[in-house]
């Protein structure tokens, strides 16, 4: 009874131990996967890279940018951070998804007056509206993807302050997911110089 009682033990410290070890490998991989998308230069390639992670790793990759980014600010500032850390889920990634609806047609918008009031246009660009510190521009042929949101306030996924601005694509652009607060909602236009 107790070799049995033994062996029901040491198999389910197997399993245990096995599950762990796969949970571990998926944690490392998801990391690889993150990290090979931040070191990519290009920011149309970046983007392209970040819409092939699920919505998992999509959330993961902006929750800690979001952590690193805490350590060196003010109060004020850090309050309203951590408060984006407890409106984020996974599910802003998720095309059906009610609270992804929520998070960019109500809170982005409240937060994005919150954080121009106490970061900056260019701060607030650079840490919460594109995955790198590059600005975008250029121009699309027909059939390409979209690179920013037209009614982002003005498309800051195209930058600040830079003389680039989300306009109606003149050639027809494929709508993708990739653009707004923290890459989470369509592209509709194409950036562009001038008005």
């Amino acid at each position: 009874m107790i070799c049995i009682k033994t062996l029901i033990k040491l198999f389910v410290l197997t399993i245990f131990v096995s599950c762990s070890n796969q949970n571990d490998e998926i944690v490392q991989n998801d990391k690889d996967k993150i990290n090979s998308v931040l070191n990519i230069q290009d920011k149309e390639s970046q983007l392209v890279a970040f819409r092939m992670l699920d919505s998992y790793e999509k959330y993961e990759l902006w929750k800690n940018k979001l952590m690193t980014l805490k350590s060196g600010l003010k109060n004020q500032q850090k309050e309203l951070v951590e408060e984006l850390l407890q409106k984020i889920k996974p599910s802003i990634y998720d095309v059906d998804s009610d609270y992804k609806y929520y998070f960019n047609n109500i809170y982005s918008k409240e937060f994005k007056i919150k954080a121009i009031d106490l970061f900056g246009e260019e701060f607030t660009f650079n840490n919460f509206y594109t995955l790198s510190k590059t600005d975008g521009g250029g121009t699309i042929d027909e059939g390409t993807n979209c690179n920013c949101l037209r009614g982002n306030f003005g498309g800051w996924d195209c930058g600040v302050a830079n003389g680039v601005w989300c306009h109606t694509p003149t050639k027809a652009c494929l709508e993708v997911d990739g653009c707004g607060l923290l890459n989470s909602t369509f592209c509709d236009g194409i950036c562009k110089q001038g008005w």
